[in-house]
């Protein structure tokens, strides 16, 4: 994925400033990594720091049933969209999510239909330990 293809995403969607420093850090990983047009983006070398993903579980109502995430949310309940989970994924590699915003649930979307993902998903707090000096 291009710095320019993030680019483009993020301008399509309303992004509030944690999800738009979120794309720009991706961004700024694509513009360091710089893979060559030969390399195998899927083959990757990690040298320390791994751990193994865990399963994310999440709580719902009782009567909040999973939803399609590319059925757009009414605009009088997308102030709930944190209480509802997701499912229908292809590329995600966990089966259900659940989103803090719906501009969240339209990246997934656009994910999802981007013949250039291979796979996604949505980190965890604690999933990636970045520090900054």
């Amino acid at each position: 994925m291009s710095i320019q293809h993030i680019n483009a995403i993020s301008n399509r969607l309303s992004l509030r400033p944690p999800q738009r420093e979120s794309v720009e850090i991706l961004a700024r990983v694509c513009e360091i990594i710089e893979l060559s047009k030969d390399a195998d983006p899927s083959v990757a070398l990690v040298t320390k720091g791994f751990h193994t993903l865990r399963a994310n579980s999440y709580s719902a109502a009782a009567d909040e049933n999973a939803r399609d995430f590319r059925t757009a949310i009414p605009d009088g309940q997308r102030n709930r969209i944190g209480g509802m989970v997701f499912s229908g994924f292809d590329k995600c590699l966990y089966p259900i999510q659940k989103f803090d915003s719906d501009p969240e649930r339209r990246f997934a979307v656009i994910l999802e239909n981007d013949d250039d993902v291979l796979k996604w998903f949505k980190p965890a707090k604690g999933d990636f330990q970045i520090h900054f000096s």
